[in-house]
């Protein structure tokens, strides 16, 4: 949880993928958000049969890739909502907050590894 917190505190608008303006939504919806994707994280561990798991975490793996590829135009930009919409939001890559990216996904990865193995050994 404190690698998305993190990115919302310092990147609101580039969670929300510029599609809203954060000044204009409500905290409690942000809290919610976050309470809802953890409790369908922990869930979907559980919902996975022992067979066929790694067709699951496959499945997942590829259609997060193609969620990427479809969205990388507003991801690979970072800035405020309107810094994005004038254009002018900073490249991604050229941004510090592309090396704190990079090492929470491989923390992400490590994690998500080590619970699905955790997950389908206690079983």
């Amino acid at each position: 949880m404190a690698i998305p917190a993190f990115c919302y505190v310092t990147q609101p608008a580039w969670m929300w993928g510029y599609a809203l303006d954060p000044a204009t939504i409500h905290p409690w919806v942000v809290v919610w958000i976050f309470v809802l994707y953890y409790v369908c994280f922990f869930a979907g561990f559980n919902m996975v049969p022992k067979k066929g798991a790694w067709w699951v975490l496959g499945g997942v793996g590829t259609l997060n890739l193609a969620l990427l590829a479809i969205v990388w135009p507003r991801y690979s930009k970072v800035g405020t909502y309107a810094e994005f919409h004038e254009g002018t939001a900073a490249n991604l890559m050229d941004s510090p907050f592309n090396m704190v990216l990079n090492i929470a996904f491989g923390v992400t990865i490590l994690g998500t590894a080590a619970l699905f193995f955790w997950a389908r050994r206690t079983k």
